[in-house]
């Protein structure tokens, strides 16, 4: 055999080497790119618990864009239904009315139950009163609700109503001329 026939043989089987080594980088290239996509840190939220029973919430205003970013609502149009009804805000619970009637009444209502009894109290034991009876309307209101479902809202305001007027007429009448409880007599 020449010389020649030994290089031409020598120089294929270097070009299929070469062949098989570009296809194994190809190969080991495309492996490592789906290594390096998996190995990407996935966030996964598996549950959400929302605890509303524990939030209180007074007033709830403004804007809810779920799935927007600050500059899509930039751009943002306005996305309201053309006649769409607008809702009337809704009545505060009855707890928060009762709540919110006796701040501004109580203290004319303690007056006149004082003038009924004769009896004077200070404005530290009006307001002790008034810091009591606050505390007790939720359960007084729950305690109707549950036994007396078939009560109106309109019926507990005023069975609980009268039952704070009972009980400030009873404690006025009990504590009258007592000056250690900040009562006195006219």
């Amino acid at each position: 055999m020449s010389n020649w026939q030994n290089w031409a043989t020598y120089i294929e089987q270097l070009m299929r080497q070469m062949n098989e080594q570009q296809q194994q980088i190809k190969q080991l290239s495309t492996q490592l790119e789906s290594l390096k996509d998996s190995q990407q840190p996935k966030t996964v939220i598996e549950k959400i618990e929302y605890h509303f029973d524990q939030l209180k919430i007074e007033s709830l205003e403004g804007t809810l864009h779920i799935g927007l970013s600050p500059q899509d609502l930039e751009q943002m149009d306005d996305f309201s239904y053309p006649g769409s009804p607008i809702k009337a805000e809704e009545p505060a619970p009855l707890h928060v009315r009762m709540d919110r009637d006796f701040v501004e009444n109580g203290d004319s209502v303690i007056q006149e139950l004082a003038q009924t009894t004769g009896a004077a109290p200070t404005h530290a034991i009006k307001e002790q009163i008034l810091a009591d009876i606050r505390k007790q309307l939720p359960g007084r209101i729950q305690h109707y609700q549950e036994t007396r479902p078939d009560l109106s809202e309109t019926d507990i305001e005023h069975f609980v109503g009268e039952e704070v007027r009972h009980s400030i007429q009873q404690y006025l009448a009990t504590h009258k001329g007592d000056d250690s409880n900040g009562i006195h007599r006219p």
